[in-house]
């Protein structure tokens, strides 16, 4: 994504082994209100759909991908958030305005510096 005057845009995506879309429909929306909830000032858009598979059983299925406009130093605040966010065997997928890609998974949350490395790497585009 891009970063603009004085926010990053993040483009999320949600997946979840074995999800149908509804199912993926419906953690998008329980992610924007959490999101929203959190008084960050961070606001979501969606995007058109794309599923990466059929949408059947067994597949992961990622769609309807979000964009996060967040100010610079709310980024690690939002990283938090969306970790914590996770349970499961739900994944989020970040593209970084600098083509940068991140995944996050509920087995593996960043530690406080590699946040800090990250954010510094997305200040180097």
């Amino acid at each position: 994504m891009k970063l603009m005057k004085d926010k990053i845009f993040l483009q999320i995506r949600i997946s979840e082994p074995g999800a149908d879309i509804n199912r993926i429909r419906a953690l998008k929306s329980d992610l924007v209100k959490t999101v929203e909830n959190a008084n960050l000032g961070v606001k979501a858009q969606n995007l058109v759909s794309s599923p990466n598979t059929t949408g059947s059983k067994g597949g992961i299925v990622t769609i309807e991908s979000l964009i996060f406009g967040v100010v610079p130093t709310l980024l690690p605040q939002l990283i938090q958030l969306l970790q914590s966010w996770l349970i499961g065997k739900r994944k989020i997928s970040i593209q970084m305005p600098n083509g940068m890609k991140v995944e996050f998974t509920s087995s593996k949350n960043l530690t406080e510096q590699e946040i800090v490395d990250l954010i510094k790497k997305l200040n180097q585009a």
